[in-house]
C-alpha cells in the first residue's frame, strides 16, 4: 500500500465520521467537502453510513445520486441525465473525468484517443492529453501516451467503488471463470497423462532396445569364440599329425642304416 493509498483512507475515514454526527444540510456539507477534496477519489464507505443514505429520499436525493455517481459512475451518465445530480462545479467536472478513465483503464488496456475524447466529452486531444497526466500525477492510474498511434496505453489502474448489482455480476464473471479453469485444468491433466504414459512406453521400449542390443552382442561374442575355439582345435590337430610323420620317417633312417652296417 503507498503512502497515497493510505492518506487517502485517513481523509475518508475522517468524512465518514463527520457524516456519522451530521444530518440534512450538514450531512449535505460532508458531502461537499469530500468530493472537493483533491486527494479523495473512493466514496463507497462514505455512501453507505446511514446519515449520507438517508439523503436518498427527500429534496436532497440529488446530493446523494452526485456521491454515488463519483463513487461509481461516469461523465457520459451525468452527460446523459443531468438532472439527477447537482449542477458541478468545474474541477469536479475534471474529478469525474478523471474518475471516467479510471473506469475505461480498467476494462481496456489500450484505449483510442478516440474513445477517450468522446466518453470525456472533450474536443481536442491536447486537453485529453493534460488530464491523463493530471491522472498520473494523482496515483489514480499509470500508463504511457501513445501520440503516434493515438492510444493511452494502460498499465495499471485503481479499484473503483462497486456499484449496487456489480456484487452479482462479479460473482456470474467469477463463476464462469472458475468453471472454465476446471476445464483448462482437467484438459491439462488429461495432456499430462498422456505425456505420461508416452515418455514410460518410450522408456520401456529404450530399456527392450539396450536389452536386445546386449543381447545381440552376447551372441556375437559367443559365436566368435566358439569359431576361434574351432580353429584352436584344427591348428592342434594339425600340428600332431605333422610331428608323427616326421617321426616316422627319422625312424626308418635309423633302421635303414642299421641294416647297412650289418
Amino acid at each position: 500500500m503507498s503512502e497515497n493509498d493510505i492518506s487517502s483512507g485517513a481523509t475518508l475515514l475522517k468524512f465518514c465520521l463527520l457524516a456519522k454526527g451530521a444530518k440534512g444540510k450538514s450531512c449535505v456539507a460532508v458531502i461537499q467537502q469530500a468530493l472537493a477534496n483533491p486527494t479523495t477519489f473512493v466514496f463507497g464507505e462514505l455512501l453507505e453510513t446511514p446519515n449520507v443514505k438517508a439523503l436518498a429520499e427527500g429534496e436532497n436525493k440529488k446530493w446523494y445520486n452526485t456521491l454515488a455517481l463519483f463513487a461509481y459512475g461516469t461523465f457520459m451518465q451525468f452527460k446523459e441525465n443531468p438532472g439527477n445530480y447537482e449542477k458541478l462545479s468545474d474541477p469536479l467536472v475534471k474529478k469525474l473525468r478523471q474518475l471516467s478513465v479510471v473506469s475505461m483503464a480498467a476494462v481496456e488496456k489500450s484505449i483510442p484517443y478516440s474513445v477517450l475524447l468522446r466518453e470525456l466529452g472533450l474536443d481536442n486531444v491536447r486537453e485529453l492529453e493534460d488530464l491523463i497526466i493530471d491522472c498520473m500525477y494523482a496515483a489514480i492510474i499509470k500508463g504511457k501516451l501513445d501520440q503516434k498511434e493515438q492510444r493511452f496505453q494502460v498499465d495499471w489502474a485503481m479499484g473503483r467503488d462497486i456499484r449496487p448489482g456489480q456484487t452479482e455480476e462479479m460473482l456470474k464473471v467469477l463463476s464462469l471463470w472458475s468453471e472454465r479453469s476446471e476445464t483448462l485444468m482437467k484438459a491439462i491433466q488429461e495432456k499430462v497423462q498422456l505425456a505420461n504414459f508416452l515418455h514410460d512406453q518410450h522408456q520401456k521400449q529404450n530399456k527392450e532396445f539396450e536389452m536386445r542390443v546386449e543381447e545381440i552382442k552376447a551372441n556375437l561374442k559367443a559365436a566368435m569364440e566358439a569359431d576361434m575355439a574351432v580353429d584352436f582345435e584344427g591348428v592342434g590337430a594339425f600340428d600332431a599329425g605333422g610331428a608323427n610323420k616326421k617321426g616316422g620317417r627319422k625312424a626308418g633312417k635309423t633302421v635303414g642304416g642299421d641294416r647297412k652296417r650289418r
